[in-house]
């Protein structure tokens, strides 16, 4: 069975509600804007995502069967996340404490 890490957050797209398609990436350090608008951070683990918000605030549970969440994360005191949309600039991270 893989492990899998929930997050919660502010979506990318304000107050909006809806299902929208987003990559979310674990990388390892803060990113910068502009790293993640020209993509060029090194994921430790990436997925995408219909992701489901209501009223600015999305759940999503990362990792599965198929694609697990390496061990490596695991092993850190923290990582960062990042919702990336897929079809525009938009985007949010955030630091996420592994416990």
């Amino acid at each position: 069975m893989s492990k899998k890490i929930e997050i919660s957050g502010q979506s990318p797209f304000g107050e909006a509600s809806g299902v929208f398609e987003t990559e979310i990436s674990i990388i390892a350090s803060k990113p910068s804007d502009e790293i993640i608008s020209k993509k060029t951070f090194d994921s430790l683990w990436k997925d995408t995502f219909h992701l489901r918000v209501s009223h600015g605030s999305f759940s999503e549970i990362l990792g599965t069967d198929s694609n697990p969440i390496p061990d490596n994360v695991f092993k850190r005191d923290s990582v960062w996340i990042i919702v990336q949309d897929q079809f525009s600039s938009s985007h949010t991270s955030f630091e996420l404490n592994i416990s």
